[in-house]
């Protein structure tokens, strides 16, 4: 039995209704959902005079609204027998209004044919096609040409093909080229399988593999198959039958999962350089004013006050180092909450210059280091100076501290094209790797040459975010054992500048 004529069973099964009046007249016929009016013949309904007579115009009929519905309706199962034939009805009565007896609707239903198809027996081919077509998942049957004999109406969802679309092309048509060395692998298990006369159970297994598909609309999808081979009742291979599955939200959840996981290990990963470093940082600093305060306990009458003045000294170099790198980390963290913020305001630019490389001369054990030449046009500029503080630190403290102590470093400051500050750093240190010089402004990041100088990799961070917020731009030139090269412009004049720099607020 066809699947076509299972549906054609249930489409044409005839339906006659009609209402019954509380004196016994039938009127408002439909046949089908069809309204026929208040009288009825025969020729109108198609149905068998017989049938019409026996259930319109004889006693058997529902023809008065008899006992009360108040228990809801009544069905009944009616048989007509005739010469050749046997006929079922489902007769069915229902009040009207509900619980009344006043009228009565009449639903007259031919189940014959139903009744028909319940006692067949249903094909293997048909139960295939009913239970395929009610599958979310793909299911396929390829023949020993690799041809598809059978394909499930799912794959319109997975592919945007059609069955018949997909039976006139091949299936693999529509994988991802990157994916058909997969699809390959398996196809070559299959052909060897078909070089066997008789298929071994152990050979009966399925094989499973993850690949991409190409829709109709040209989306990528990812899919799952489930593939086995099957064998008639001799053990000879006749083919493989798979079920291929949607699995592109499972992987959308995966990767997302797995960029989750990666986030925490690279945060678990700069927590664990953040403790290292500032760990490291803090150590010197700490440890010499731990020397200084047992040194001062011990020997406090006994130290002339010469040694008492560098005693101190060294301590006070050694609080500022921490409030160094306090500052760093306070300002990386500011950046991760989006809370530093650039706040310009009218600053000396000589004086401020002078001011970081007194600091920095403070930090230095060898001090004077820094050579420092200002464009005498330069005075007032419109800059966040706590930033810009941070910018030059760090930049000519990486400087001093990758260079000989015996080695000066120079610091140039002038006005560039289109209203930018000019500032070059110049040194004769060691010099940083050409692989690494994409990678020195990332937090903890070190470049290879330098493990036997102290520091925290925080620096260069530091100098990235406070230049980002100031539109600045940086880059630098660098050769190993011979120095660096830092360039930095900073705009500094735009027309509320001006504005200020005429008013002098």
């Amino acid at each position: 039995m066809s699947k076509a004529r299972v549906d054609r069973i249930f489409t044409e099964t005839a339906v006659l209704t009609y209402c019954i009046d509380e004196d016994g007249k039938s009127f408002a016929f439909s046949f089908n959902g069809n309204p026929l009016g208040d009288e009825l013949t025969p020729e109108i309904t198609g149905l068998p005079a017989h049938l019409f007579q026996g259930y319109i115009s004889t006693k058997d009929l529902p023809n008065s609204p008899g006992k009360s519905f108040s228990e809801g309706y009544e069905e009944q199962i009616r048989t007509v027998c005739q010469k050749d034939s046997v006929n079922t009805f489902v007769l069915s009565r229902f009040p009207l209004p509900p619980g009344g007896n006043a009228r009565v609707l009449v639903s007259l239903r031919d189940i014959t044919p139903i009744k028909a198809l319940a006692g067949e027996k249903i094909s293997s081919e048909l139960l295939l096609g009913l239970v395929a077509g009610n599958m979310t998942d793909v299911f396929c049957v390829m023949n020993l040409e690799n041809k598809l004999v059978f394909l499930s109406p799912s794959v319109e969802k997975l592919t945007g093909y059609t069955v018949q679309e997909m039976t006139d092309m091949n299936f693999f048509d529509v994988v991802d080229p990157e994916f058909m060395p997969v699809v390959q692998k398996y196809l070559d298990i299959f052909q060897d399988l078909k070089s066997q006369r008789f298929l071994k159970e152990e050979d009966k297994h399925s094989m499973t593999f993850e690949l991409q598909i190409i829709t109709k609309n040209k989306e990528t999808r990812w899919a799952e198959i489930s593939a086995f081979p099957y064998t008639d009742l001799n053990n000879r291979l006749k083919g493989a039958y798979g079920v291929i599955r949607d699995i592109s939200e499972h992987k959308i959840k995966q990767e997302a999962i797995q960029s989750s996981l990666q986030y925490e290990i690279e945060l678990s990963q700069v927590k664990s350089k953040y403790i290292s470093s500032v760990s490291h940082e803090f150590r010197t600093p700490l440890s010499i004013i731990y020397s200084n305060l047992q040194l001062l306990e011990s020997h406090l009458y006994e130290l002339d006050a010469e040694t008492l003045a560098d005693s101190f000294e060294l301590s006070k170099m050694a609080v500022k180092s921490l409030l160094r790198v306090l500052d760093k980390v306070t300002i990386i963290d500011a950046t991760g909450k989006g809370k530093l913020e650039f706040k310009p305001a009218l600053v000396n630019l000589p004086e401020l210059i002078e001011k970081i490389v007194r600091d920095l001369n403070e930090l230095e054990i060898v001090p004077g280091r820094i050579i420092a030449k200002v464009d005498p046009v330069l005075e007032e500029v419109f800059i966040d100076e706590y930033l810009f503080n941070h910018i030059f630190s760090n930049l000519l403290l990486n400087a001093l501290n990758y260079s000989d102590k015996k080695q000066f470093v120079e610091f140039s400051v002038f006005q560039a094209e289109s209203g930018f500050l000019r500032f070059e750093i110049k040194d004769n240190g060691i010099g940083i790797p050409l692989q690494d010089l994409g990678l020195i402004f990332e937090p903890f990041y070190r470049a290879a040459n330098s493990r036997y100088v102290k520091g925290s990799g925080l620096g260069l961070a530091v100098v990235k975010e406070c230049l980002k917020l100031h539109n600045g731009i940086i880059s630098i030139d660098s050769t190993i054992g011979e120095g660096s090269t830092v360039k930095v412009n900073i705009p500094f004049r735009d027309e509320e500048t001006e504005m200020k720099l005429k008013n002098k607020i």
